[in-house]
């Protein structure tokens, strides 16, 4: 049977790009030569990852699920749709469509990655998986093969910018036949897949550290980080080159090895966050950000402006670009990388675009203390 175009044009640029690739991120992997119908889960870490999962498995046309937003986006969308046919999710909404669609291409014999946490990770921990991805698994009647992403985390942290060489690694974790899967519960299966493809950056850099980057280590960190341990003030962090600054005057250096000097109060983002969470849960801010605007997505990828201005969070309400909507209304919300904030209010299905990277995930933050859950797949 010949190959389409298609398949051989994405052969032809997996073999132009895997050696650059792995030089710029400094990127180690191993290999599945397999070729058999498979569902791959790893963690999620950067937006580069699909590109460097696909890496392990030479010879064999990828599928991943894909957030929406990559639907939306011109002749990247269509080039992304030719290569790879990715699955789209609207994330932050029930996901029984897009597992329905991954199950039909893993039985008609095609491999699929699924990464799924939702999310890349703001901490370099990997975060709870989809409750339903045990049932996924057995429903594609495959191979499962496990995936971890090591040394992404620094490599590439969701809120920082550029890349910052150092050490990074896909390894195969497992590999298991479709009779050991089925002859599992779709319980004992997600909690395989968790603990298979858990990460903790800090965790790795204590038994083993490794230097990333030289210059700009600190750029956006007040994207993940919003309250000063010194001040208590919130939104009066400044992440700037290598040091992350306080209009209180004390400052941090973050160093290459993805720590903070001092170490005090905090040595890493992950214990920052955990107590900025805390103190959130006991609080009530008043959260501004400017230049945004606001987009009523539509079924077919389209999208309809409704305005544009600020975005506050006052007294349970999100006043956005002119539109209020409370916060109890909101039945999902969901960041895309630190530009892109959506939610869903009734039937309807909203996009707030920031024009540079903000902590919009304070405000996704004081949405999760309201009770609301995200939908499982």
């Amino acid at each position: 049977m010949k190959k389409a175009f298609s398949e051989k044009l994405y052969g032809f640029l997996w073999h132009l790009l895997r050696k650059p690739i792995e030089w710029i991120f400094a990127f180690s992997h191993d290999d599945d030569r397999e070729d058999e119908p498979t569902l791959i889960i790893s963690n999620h870490v950067t937006n580069f990852d699909p590109i460097l999962v696909a890496f392990s498995f030479p010879g064999r046309r990828f599928h991943f699920v894909a957030s929406e937003h990559l639907f939306r986006m011109g002749f990247v969308t269509k080039l992304l749709t030719y290569l790879f046919e990715p699955v789209a999710r609207r994330k932050g909404v029930s996901g029984g469509d897009t597992a329905m669609a991954c199950v039909r291409k893993l039985r008609a014999g095609k491999t699929v990655c699924l990464f799924a946490e939702g999310e890349t990770t703001w901490d370099g921990k990997t975060a709870e998986i989809f409750s339903a991805t045990g049932r996924l698994a057995q429903m594609g009647k495959c191979r499962l093969v496990t995936y971890r992403l090591e040394g992404a985390y620094l490599t590439a942290p969701r809120w920082g910018k550029g890349i910052r060489r150092g050490k990074m690694h896909g390894r195969i974790v497992g590999i298991y036949s479709a009779q050991e899967i089925r002859a599992m519960s779709k319980e004992e299966i997600t909690n395989l897949i968790q603990r298979d493809i858990f990460e903790d950056a800090d965790l790795r850099q204590r038994e083993n550290p490794v230097a990333y980057g030289k210059r700009r280590r600190a750029e956006n960190l007040e994207v993940v980080l919003f309250k000063c341990p010194a001040c208590g003030g919130y939104e009066s962090l400044s992440g700037r080159g290598n040091f992350l600054r306080c209009t209180c005057g004390r400052q941090w250096e973050f160093t290459v090895f993805g720590c903070f000097a001092p170490a005090e109060p905090f040595e890493t983002v992950a214990q920052w966050d955990a107590w900025q969470r805390r103190q959130l849960a006991g609080e009530n801010p008043r959260f501004r950000a400017q230049g945004l605007s606001l987009w009523l997505l539509e079924d077919d990828h389209g999208q309809q402006l409704l305005g544009t201005g600020e975005l506050e969070l006052k007294e349970g309400v999100l006043h956005c670009c002119g539109q209020n909507f409370r916060l109890e209304e909101i039945s999902s919300m969901v960041l895309i990388t630190t530009k892109r904030l959506l939610f869903t209010v009734g039937n309807s299905y909203y996009e707030l675009k920031a024009k540079k990277p903000l902590c919009l995930r304070k405000f996704l933050l004081c949405w999760q203390k309201t009770g609301a859950n995200e939908p499982v797949m």
